[in-house]
């Protein structure tokens, strides 16, 4: 087992939970202060997560806002960190799996910081927590597909 992989989904699956904690709380009382609101403008999750990139399904025009399947990034990026704990108990998933599925994440991630940069103009911690966590997990599955490659 991979301690340092199960570690990373673990911690993935608790930011997650909490960052739809968190979209639960907002939608409900627009002027909860959830504790990654640090009380200045630099650094605000809420403000994220009020913004339309907060559900990018909608904001891509893939579905309507309306829509049962438009939910925020935390419930969709929830399944892969619970991939990545299973992934570490089930010896059939083919070692490559790990590096096409982070890369893909960390893309989203890249584009997601660039957002928060220089559209939203605001840090979220647990966002930039899920970027370090996710590209933990890629770099993981890099070491794991090198030693595919040898074989």
């Amino acid at each position: 087992m991979r301690t340092g992989l199960l570690l990373c989904g673990i911690i993935g699956s608790i930011l997650c939970a909490y960052d739809i904690y968190i979209t639960i709380k907002v939608e409900e009382n627009g002027d909860f202060e959830p504790l990654c609101d640090l009380g200045f403008e630099a650094v605000q999750c809420s403000k994220v997560i009020k913004s339309d990139y907060s559900y990018l399904l909608s904001k891509w025009n893939l579905v309507s806002k309306d829509s049962m399947l438009n939910q925020s990034n935390a419930i969709l990026f929830m399944p892969y960190y619970l991939f990545i704990i299973g992934y570490n108990f089930q010896t059939s998933i083919p070692k490559n799996v790990l590096f096409y599925a982070s890369a893909a994440v960390c893309l989203g991630c890249v584009y997601l910081a660039c957002v928060l940069m220089f559209v939203i103009k605001t840090l979220c911690l647990v966002c930039a927590m899920l970027y370090v966590v996710s590209g933990t997990i890629f770099y993981y599955g890099l070491e794991e597909y090198k030693e595919y490659e040898r074989i």
